[in-house]
């Protein structure tokens, strides 16, 4: 239901919209966020533009240890069979009991998922008390069309 609301919301507010995320102290130009959904907490994903570069912002709920990090590799699989990687997070954060990270990517990886849909994503999160907790989560939205001004 609140995806459904959310969806329907997107158009009153993507007009003429621009969108920032955060992480730290700083703030950085944004897509609209995708829900990707995942069976323990759902993860917020969109692209931001960096002074190195694009990137992809990951935001997902983690209240077992406030020292935790998303870090590790990042795997993107898209609807064509490709599988884009970044090896390690650029920038992270843990605020509100949430983990954020920024991962770069190339522009050749823009092109790529400008062309096919981003279905799932595989990530780590590194925490003090169970080590690596290994995560998917799943997206069915076209998220081509976030990158348009990318």
């Amino acid at each position: 239901m609140k995806k459904l609301i959310l969806l329907l919301l997107i158009p009153l507010f993507s007009l003429g919209q621009d969108y920032l995320v955060f992480l730290g102290d700083k703030s950085y130009q944004s897509s609209v966020g995708f829900i990707f959904d995942n069976q323990t907490d759902d993860v917020t994903l969109s692209f931001v533009k960096t002074e190195q570069g694009t990137a992809v912002y990951l935001k997902t709920y983690y209240l077992y240890d406030e020292n935790a990090k998303i870090r590790k590799q990042l795997s993107l699989f898209l609807d064509n069979g490709d599988v884009i990687k970044s090896e390690r997070a650029y920038k992270t954060d843990y605020v509100d009991k949430h983990c954020i990270s920024l991962y770069l990517i190339t522009d050749n990886d823009v092109s790529k998922l400008k062309q096919h849909n981003l279905i799932r994503i595989r990530y780590t999160i590194s925490d003090s008390f169970e080590g690596e907790v290994n995560r998917s989560a799943r997206n069915d939205e076209f998220t081509g069309d976030a990158l348009k001004d990318f």
